[in-house]
C-alpha cells in the first residue's frame, strides 16, 4: 500500500490510520490494478498491485450509506 505523504493529515496528530471493515452485505465493486503515483516532491511510487473500488452510492463525505454494506471499522494508528 502506497500513500503519498501529501495524503496524510499531520494536523490531526500525524501518522497514518488504517481502518478494517467486515463486509455484511455484498456490494458492487470494480477490480483493477493500481497505477503508479507521483508525489509532489517528484518521487515515483510504482503501481501494479490489486485494488478494489466500492461502487455503491456513498452519497458524499457525510453519508452513512456505507453502513448498509460494511461493519463499523476497527481503527489502527500506524507510525510514519
Amino acid at each position: 500500500m502506497a500513500l503519498l505523504p501529501e495524503f496524510k493529515d499531520g494536523s490531526k496528530g500525524g501518522g497514518l490510520v488504517l481502518r478494517e471493515y467486515e463486509v455484511i452485505k455484498p456490494a458492487p465493486v470494480r477490480e483493477g490494478k493500481v497505477g503508479e503515483l507521483l508525489s509532489a516532491n517528484g518521487k515515483i511510487y510504482q503501481g501494479g498491485g490489486d485494488q478494489i473500488e466500492f461502487l455503491f452510492d456513498r452519497g458524499g463525505r457525510n453519508s452513512q450509506r456505507w453502513k448498509e454494506f460494511l461493519s463499523e471499522p476497527k481503527t489502527f494508528s500506524l507510525s510514519d
